[in-house]
C-alpha cells in the first residue's frame, strides 16, 4: 500500500463553513512529560465542491496510517471527479448508491493493491511447510522467515474507519463505517432547548448488533476486547486472511466488513444550527473521560462546543479548543490516577479530530463577520437555555427517523450566553447580519 505523504485533497477547495480541530497521539510518562507513539493515523478533507454541494471526511486508521491516506485520496476522487456529482436529476437515491459504490471502490482498490503481499506471503509460509518440524525447530530453522511474516501479517492488519458527510441540494447524505460518529445539533424552538442527534452507529462490540454477528461467527466474543472496530476499509487479516490471525482464526466467516450504513437525506432546515464529525480517537477519549453511555458523552461534547462558540473568534479556533480541552482532561486525569495510586488504562491516547459545519449558530465574537456562519438566516431565538435528548440511530434503514427514543434531562445553561450578547450590543460590538431576537434577560 502507498503512503501519501501529502494528499491532494490538501489542495481543495475548503469549507468557509468549517472549522477543524486536532491533537496528536500522545504516550504520557509517570512524571507527566508525553511523547508521540507513531505519526498521525487520522486523514479529514473539508471542501466546498460548489455554492450548494459541500463534502466532509475523517479517516481514522487502525494499526497504521497507509489505508487512510488511501481511503481518503481513493474516496474523495471517486465522489467529486467524473461528473459524478453534476448530473441533472441527482435523486435521493442516486446520491446515497454513489456513497455505496465509493466504499465498495475503495476496498476493490485496496484488494488489488495487497495482491503482491499475499504471493509473498504464501511463499514464506510454503518454505516453512514440513509437517515433521516443531513449533520450536521451525522457530530455530526460519526465523528470518518468521519475522518477513509477521512484518507482513502487520501490514495486512492496517486498515481504517470512514465517515463521509455530503450536503448537497440543502440534504445532508452521511456514510459510516467504523468508529468515528456525526452528531447534528438542532434548535428546538417549541422547548427552548438544543437537540443532538447521533446520526450514526458505533461499529464496535459496544453496538449489541455487531457483538451478535462475531458471537454468531463462533469467536470468543470477551477475548476480542483489543478489537477497536468491526467494520473498516482494509485489514486483510480480518477478511480473507482471518485464519491466519490468532484472534479470529476460530471463526465460520469473516468477522471484519467493509459495508457501511448510509443515513439520509436530512433536511438541512432552519433549525439546524451545527455538525460534528468526530474521529475514532476522539470517540474514545470521550468514552474514557466521560460514560460508556453514549447519551451523557455526546451531550458533554456539545456543551464543551457551545461555551467555545461563545468564547472563540473563529470556526478553526472553536474546533481547536474543544480538542485542546478534551486532550488536557485526558492527561489530568492519567496523572490524577497516579497520584492515587489508582490502576487505569490512560497511560496513552489516540490521535483526535474534530470538524464542525456551522450552518446557524451564532458567534459574538467573531472576527468574519461576513461569513457564511455569521449571516444564516435562522438564529437561535427565544429564550433557549438547554441542551436535551441525544438519539442514536440505526441507519440501515433509508431514512433518519428523529423521533427520540430516549430522553435525559437538560442541564446546560445558556445565562452566560445569553449575557454576553446583551453586552456587546450596548458595546455596538454584534456581528451584522445576525437577528438576535433573545428574550430579555432577567
Amino acid at each position: 500500500m502507498t503512503h501519501f505523504n501529502r494528499s491532494w485533497t490538501e489542495d481543495l477547495p475548503i469549507c468557509s463553513s468549517t472549522g477543524c480541530g486536532g491533537v496528536t497521539n500522545q504516550m504520557y510518562s509517570p512524571d507527566g512529560r508525553m511523547k508521540e507513539m507513531h505519526v498521525n493515523y487520522e486523514k479529514k478533507c473539508y471542501c466546498s465542491y460548489d455554492t450548494e454541494t459541500f463534502l466532509y471526511s475523517i479517516c481514522s486508521g487502525f494499526k497504521g496510517s497507509s489505508i487512510s491516506d488511501f481511503a481518503l485520496s481513493r474516496m474523495t476522487a471517486d465522489i467529486l471527479l467524473g461528473g459524478q456529482l453534476n448530473q441533472s436529476d441527482k435523486s435521493d437515491e442516486y446520491i446515497k448508491e454513489l456513497l455505496k459504490q465509493t466504499y465498495i471502490s475503495a476496498e476493490k482498490g485496496y484488494n488489488t493493491s495487497i495482491d503482491n503481499l499475499i504471493a509473498t506471503k504464501q511463499q514464506l509460509q510454503f518454505q516453512i511447510l514440513d509437517l515433521n518440524q516443531s513449533i520450536n525447530e521451525i522457530s530455530q530453522r526460519h526465523q528470518d522467515v518468521l519475522n518477513r511474516l509477521n512484518t507482513i501479517n502487520r501490514e495486512l492488519s492496517i486498515g481504517s474507519s470512514v465517515l463521509i458527510a455530503l450536503i448537497t441540494n440543502k440534504k445532508l447524505f452521511i456514510a459510516n463505517l467504523g468508529i468515528c460518529r456525526a452528531l447534528l445539533v438542532k434548535n428546538d424552538m417549541r422547548n427552548d432547548v438544543l437537540r443532538v442527534i447521533q446520526v450514526t452507529v458505533d461499529h464496535n462490540l459496544q453496538n449489541e448488533d455487531e457483538f451478535v454477528r462475531l458471537y454468531n461467527l463462533g469467536l470468543d466474543v470477551q477475548s476480542l476486547q483489543s478489537l477497536s472496530s468491526t467494520r473498516m476499509i482494509g485489514n486483510y487479516m480480518g477478511k480473507g486472511g482471518y485464519k491466519d490471525s490468532a484472534l479470529f482464526s476460530q471463526s465460520v466467516g469473516e468477522p471484519i466488513l467493509s459495508t457501511p450504513e448510509i443515513c439520509g437525506p436530512i433536511s438541512l432546515d432552519e433549525d439546524v444550527r451545527f455538525l460534528l464529525l468526530l474521529s475514532g480517537g476522539l470517540c474514545k477519549v470521550l468514552s474514557q473521560l466521560f460514560s460508556s453511555d453514549l447519551t451523557i458523552v455526546n451531550k458533554e461534547l456539545v456543551q464543551i462546543v457551545v461555551q467555545q462558540f461563545n468564547k472563540q473568534s473563529t470556526l478553526v479556533g472553536v474546533a481547536q479548543s474543544v480538542v485542546n480541552i478534551l486532550a488536557q482532561l485526558h492527561h489530568d486525569l492519567y496523572m490524577k490516577s497516579k497520584v492515587s495510586g489508582i490502576e487505569s488504562n490512560f497511560e496513552s491516547r489516540e490521535d483526535m479530530t474534530l470538524l464542525i459545519r456551522n450552518f446557524s449558530f451564532p458567534m459574538p465574537n467573531s472576527i468574519e463577520k461576513s461569513s457564511k456562519s455569521s449571516t444564516a438566516s435562522s438564529t437561535i431565538s427565544g429564550s433557549q437555555n438547554q441542551i436535551d435528548t441525544i438519539t442514536s440511530y440505526s441507519s440501515t434503514n433509508t431514512s433518519v427517523n428523529y423521533t427520540p427514543d430516549r430522553k435525559t434531562k437538560p442541564y446546560v445553561s445558556f445565562k452566560e450566553y445569553f449575557a454576553n450578547v446583551e453586552l456587546a450590543r450596548k458595546e455596538n460590538r454584534l456581528p451584522k447580519g445576525i437577528d438576535f431576537d433573545d428574550e430579555p434577560l432577567e
